[in-house]
C-alpha cells in the first residue's frame, strides 16, 4: 500500500475514534448538566414548597431544646466574649423569661461588662451607658462591627466615619456579593440603631424594608439550611416582616436542629467518614461536622423566642 494511502488510512481511523469519544464526553457532559439542573429544581422546590404552619408544641420544644443546650454547654460559652451572640441571648432572656437566659447572661455581664468599666460594647446591652469610644479601638473593627458600635452608642464621630455611613445606603452590599451575611448583618445595624434611636430614623425604615425584601429574595433562591439561612430568618422576624416568611422556611430550621437541642452551621449531603460530610456551609460546599455550635445555636433560640411571643 503507498504510503500516503495509509497515513490516510490511520488518519481516518484516529478521527474516527476521535468522534466515538467526544460523543461520549459530550453525552456525560449533558447527562451531568441534567442531573445538576434536576438537582437544584428538586431543592428550590423543597425550599419553597407550600405547607402548613409549624404547631406551636413544635416551636416551644424547640425552644426548650436549645436553651437546654446552652445550659449544658454554659462553661464553653461563656469562654466566647461575642458581644452579638450575647445580645441574643438577652433578647431571648427577655422575651422568655427563662431562668437560664437570664443567669447565662447575668454571667456574661459580670465577667465581661462590669468588671471591664471601659468596654465599648457596654451601649449594645444599655443605651445610657458611660463609655468613652477610642478610635485606636476600632481600628481593624469589621465594618458591620463599626455600625453595631454606632447604632448602640449613637456616637458623633462614629456617626461622621464613612464606613459607617455607606452603611445606611441600601446599595452598600451591592459591591460585597461574596459576602452571603452583608445583608443581614447590616439590617442588624439598622434595626439596633432604630431601637437607639439613632440618625434618621425615616431613612432607616425605608432603607430597612428595601433590605427585607433582599432577604427574602435570598431565602427564596439559597436553599443551604446553613448558619446564614438561619440568620436571614430570625432577622425577618425580629425586624416585624414575619408575616412575609414561608412557613416551609420554619420547618427546615426546625429541622435542622440536632437531636442534642444546638443548630450546626453546616448541612450535610453525603457521608464521608463517622464524623465529617460533604455538604453545605455558609460560604459553599464544604467537608466538615454538623456539630452543634454557639454561634447557630445563639441565633436558632432567638428565633424560636420570638416565635412564641408572637412575633
Amino acid at each position: 500500500m503507498p504510503y500516503y494511502l495509509f497515513g490516510t488510512k490511520y488518519l481516518i481511523v484516529i478521527m474516527s475514534i476521535t468522534k466515538k469519544y467526544f460523543v461520549l464526553l459530550f453525552f456525560f457532559t449533558f447527562l451531568i448538566f441534567l442531573v445538576v439542573c434536576g438537582g437544584i429544581s428538586w431543592k428550590l422546590w423543597e425550599n419553597n414548597c407550600a405547607t402548613q404552619y409549624p404547631a406551636q408544641l413544635s416551636i416551644e420544644q424547640s425552644l426548650n431544646q436549645g436553651i437546654a443546650w446552652l445550659e449544658t454547654n454554659r462553661a464553653n460559652i461563656l469562654a466566647e466574649e461575642n458581644p452579638m451572640l450575647w445580645w441574643m441571648i438577652k433578647q431571648s432572656a427577655e422575651l422568655t423569661q427563662s431562668t437560664t437566659l437570664l443567669s447565662l447572661y447575668s454571667e456574661y455581664k459580670q465577667r465581661y461588662l462590669d468588671s471591664n468599666p471601659r468596654n465599648v460594647w457596654a451601649y449594645l446591652f444599655n443605651a445610657n451607658a458611660k463609655v468613652f469610644i477610642d478610635p485606636l479601638q476600632l481600628e481593624n473593627m469589621p465594618d458591620y462591627n463599626l455600625l453595631f458600635l454606632y447604632a448602640s452608642s449613637c456616637d458623633s464621630l462614629l456617626a461622621q466615619e464613612p464606613l459607617v455611613i455607606e452603611q445606611l445606603s441600601p446599595n452598600f452590599c451591592n459591591t460585597r456579593m461574596l459576602s452571603p451575611t452583608c445583608v443581614t448583618h447590616q439590617l442588624m445595624g439598622l434595626r439596633i440603631a432604630q431601637i437607639h434611636q439613632c440618625g434618621d430614623i425615616g431613612k432607616m425604615n425605608q432603607v430597612s424594608s428595601q433590605l427585607q425584601e433582599r432577604i427574602l429574595n435570598q431565602l427564596f433562591w439559597d436553599f443551604r439550611v446553613v448558619d446564614v439561612y438561619l440568620q436571614r430568618v430570625w432577622v425577618i422576624v425580629e425586624s416585624g416582616a414575619g408575616n412575609k416568611l414561608k412557613p416551609v422556611w420554619i420547618h427546615r430550621v426546625l429541622s435542622m436542629q440536632n437531636p442534642d437541642g444546638g443548630w450546626p452551621g453546616f448541612e450535610s449531603l453525603i457521608s464521608i467518614s463517622n464524623q465529617r460530610s460533604l455538604g453545605f456551609s455558609s460560604k459553599g460546599i464544604d467537608i466538615s461536622t454538623s456539630e452543634s455550635n454557639f454561634h447557630t445555636t445563639a441565633q436558632g433560640v432567638l428565633l424560636m423566642s420570638l416565635l412564641r411571643a408572637g412575633r
